[in-house]
């Protein structure tokens, strides 16, 4: 009996080692998931995801809120009002958007900035619970990712992101204040841990004094609540360490003093001084009402940003409002 063997040419066995290089090359694209002839964009794993737009003022303002009662709401303009808590009765739940003061930035570090606006909450009573609610963009909504509760009768003076924290510098009632009454100053921060968003630290910072006032330019913003100053003529004042306060009254220059009273934020202003320029009448009639309610001021504190000089002149009262010059809120 004779052995056969088969031999190949060298022409075959190199057609055979390409069929199966070209076979395993087929079965690790499978796996990997790319197949001949494909190529793989380096740079698509490396683009970020695309961010919403920022939510608009309206988007905010019919936005739908957590965290403030067991359910939640969703405001209508800027304003949930719920059912009397008694039939007939005025008392009810009310949560309002307060405008005019806000923090932009990227909270939790995924690149995608968040906006933070306050709200308040209601019952009727007295007490006014302030709120920092964390909202984005949401296509054409807005969403909220995070409340906390800042607390009743708090009066904010500045607000910011710092970091990865948003910051706030408030007037807070201190162990011996009275609610209606702040007299504490404290600067407090808020951050998103694995619990959510908390208050992760509280530092005091002083009594409320003219002291607080010290720095900037204090430009006049309302005559009154419901009454706005004019863009023009410009009222701007400023406060010096000694209790002295000069600023333009619109037409003329005007300097004087403001002393203290025993309780926290009373305040006795004047006499002041003013340089002796005529301007046009409608000039002249703003800085005469300034003026005059600025003699008449009785007290000071703090509102979502703003200095507020208390008045009283004659048979009226009301409050003057001023917002630091180059104020971001």
């Amino acid at each position: 009996m004779t052995r056969s063997s088969v031999l190949m040419s060298p022409s075959s066995r190199s057609l055979s080692l390409m069929t199966a290089l070209l076979l395993v090359g087929v079965i690790l694209g499978a796996l990997s998931g790319c197949f001949p002839g494909e190529t793989e964009d380096p740079d698509r794993a490396a683009e970020p995801p695309v961010a919403a737009a920022p939510p608009t003022h309206e988007h905010l303002a019919n936005a739908t809120y957590s965290g403030i009662y067991d359910e939640p709401v969703t405001l209508t303009d800027g304003l949930f009002e719920g059912e009397p808590y008694v039939e007939g009765a005025s008392s009810r739940p009310r949560v309002q958007l307060i405008d005019g003061m806000s923090a932009t930035g990227d909270l939790d570090g995924d690149g995608v900035e968040e906006i933070v606006v306050l709200v308040t909450q209601m019952s009727g009573g007295t007490g006014e619970n302030l709120y920092l609610a964390v909202m984005r963009g949401d296509n054409d909504a807005a969403a909220n990712v995070g409340t906390a509760l800042v607390g009743d009768r708090i009066k904010l003076r500045t607000m910011a992101i710092v970091g990865s924290r948003l910051r706030l510098e408030v007037l807070q009632a201190g162990p011996e204040d009275a609610m209606c009454c702040p007299g504490e100053l404290a600067t407090r921060e808020w951050a998103f841990t694995d619990a959510g968003f908390e208050e992760t630290s509280t530092q005091v910072t002083g009594r409320l004094s003219l002291a607080a006032l010290v720095g900037p330019e204090w430009v006049l913003t309302g005559l009154d609540f419901r009454e706005p100053a004019p863009a023009e003529p410009e009222v701007s004042i400023t406060f010096a360490e000694d209790g002295s306060a000069a600023g333009s009254s619109g037409c003329n220059s005007f300097n004087g003093k403001l002393e203290e009273g025993p309780e926290v934020g009373s305040l006795s202003a004047g006499p002041f001084m003013t340089t002796m320029m005529a301007c046009a009448p409608d000039v002249m009639e703003v800085e005469q009402l300034f003026l005059k309610r600025l003699g008449g001021v009785t007290g000071f504190s703090f509102w979502v940003g703003h200095l507020m000089l208390s008045w009283e002149v004659e048979d009226n009262a009301g409050t003057l409002l001023f917002q630091p010059r180059n104020s971001d809120s």
